[in-house]
């Protein structure tokens, strides 16, 4: 939204208004839960926009809906999905999962199985919308307003001298910091692509080099240990995308040990 305010532009945001921001006067305000589709309704009313962010659709019931209400009322959708849609992979690009040849039987909830669920609602935008898709496939985002605190849960068992649980320590991943996400998202908004495409960092890095980040900004050893805590980024083998595409567009992300390297010492320097 910042991006978009510096750049002259006028931002309307639709949400259930529970969460505080400093945006002010500068936006215009809907206050609904996507959820409830027949206010949704009556709330957009007559209004249009020249792009519509949807950050917040986790099950195909709500993009179906989403696709009805925005006809006629936008010119292009970006919408946030996952690099959950992919399998295990190294390397892995945008037509290893096409969304417009998946076929699912009954709807699946983010809270049932949040891969599942992601590949539904692409395959309902690029099926029902009557308007030009993106479909940003972000990997695990970091950054100090990370609200998952999953790299914090690594810092804070390390200071705290706790064990760890990785399965595959050269396992490795794809990351992306928050304003690259955000820098992605608003060069999407200025340029003619679309359909699916992966943004991350510039590479991806194992999990026991993220831990050997930490030890080493933290000055201690992590310990290691199957009987710890489950480490969120712990997976059997490589999970990283190829982001040609995201990289031919001109977004220029940090390289990812710049990104965790800055995340890891706002931790530190605030005593997690």
């Amino acid at each position: 939204v910042q991006k978009l305010l510096a750049n002259g532009d006028s931002v309307t945001i639709l949400n259930r208004g529970n969460t505080q921001d400093d945006l002010g006067n500068s936006v215009e305000r809907i206050i609904c839960d996507r959820k409830n589709h027949a206010l949704m309704q009556k709330k957009l009313a007559d209004q249009k926009w020249d792009i519509v962010y949807d950050q917040v659709c986790y099950d195909a019931e709500d993009a179906i809906a989403i696709c009805s209400l925005l006809e006629n009322r936008t010119s292009k959708v970006i919408f946030t999905s996952s690099q959950s849609v992919y399998d295990l992979g190294a390397g892995i690009c945008e037509s290893d999962f096409n969304p417009n040849s998946f076929q699912y039987s009954q709807f699946t909830s983010s809270s049932q199985n949040y891969a599942e669920a992601k590949r539904q609602c692409e395959a309902v935008y690029f099926d029902k919308a009557t308007f030009p898709v993106v479909a940003v496939r972000f990997p695990i985002v970091i950054g100090p307003d990370d609200y998952t605190n999953r790299l914090k849960l690594h810092v804070e068992n390390i200071l705290q001298n706790k064990a760890l649980s990785i399965p595959n320590l050269k396992a490795k991943i794809s990351l992306i910091h928050a304003n690259d996400a955000a820098e992605g998202l608003f060069l999407l908004g200025n340029c003619d692509f679309t359909g699916p495409i992966n943004m991350a960092a510039k590479n991806s890095i194992s999990i026991g080099d993220i831990i050997k980040l930490i030890e080493t900004a933290a000055g201690l050893k992590a310990i290691l240990d199957d009987q710890g805590s489950l480490s969120p980024y712990g997976i059997a083998n490589d999970w990283f995308m190829n982001t040609d595409k995201s990289l031919a567009l001109g977004l220029s992300p940090q390289k990812v040990q710049e990104s965790l390297s800055e995340t890891i010492q706002f931790y530190l320097k605030n005593q997690i």
